[in-house]
């Protein structure tokens, strides 16, 4: 993701570039009638397709490097979603826990008061 931002940043700055020195051609009379006369025009189309293309593939690269952060933005959503629900489980965990030793100490209890009632039970029936 950087590298792609430096990437843009340096595409840009040679556009930049590249314009201000077509701008500088254009506006140069004894540039213009060179290019006219030796290259019948086409150093200075030339240059402004170049610029066009650069200006097309900066625009690619924004889009690739907005995609990107998208995508990065999308990641720590699900990233923070997921930590959410694993603090989600690891209560419901204790939670589980507790209702473990809870019911356990209740099976203890009700186990030893089950026993005596059965106990007294059986004396009972015999006498």
């Amino acid at each position: 993701m950087e590298e792609g931002k430096v990437d843009l940043l340096a595409g840009r700055r040679q556009l930049s570039e590249g314009k201000a020195e077509y701008a500088q051609a254009e506006d140069n009379l004894f540039l213009k009638w060179a290019d006219r006369l030796l290259n019948a025009g086409k150093g200075l189309k030339e240059g402004r397709e170049q610029i066009a293309e650069g200006e097309k593939q900066v625009a690619e690269g924004q889009g690739k490097v907005d995609a990107g952060e998208e995508r990065l933005h999308a990641g720590e959503l699900k990233l923070s979603q997921g930590r959410e629900r694993l603090r989600l489980a690891r209560k419901v965990s204790v939670a589980c826990a507790i209702g473990g030793g809870i019911f356990a100490s209740l099976a203890i209890v009700f186990g030893f008061r089950w026993r005596r009632s059965l106990a007294r039970a059986i004396t009972h029936s015999r006498t």
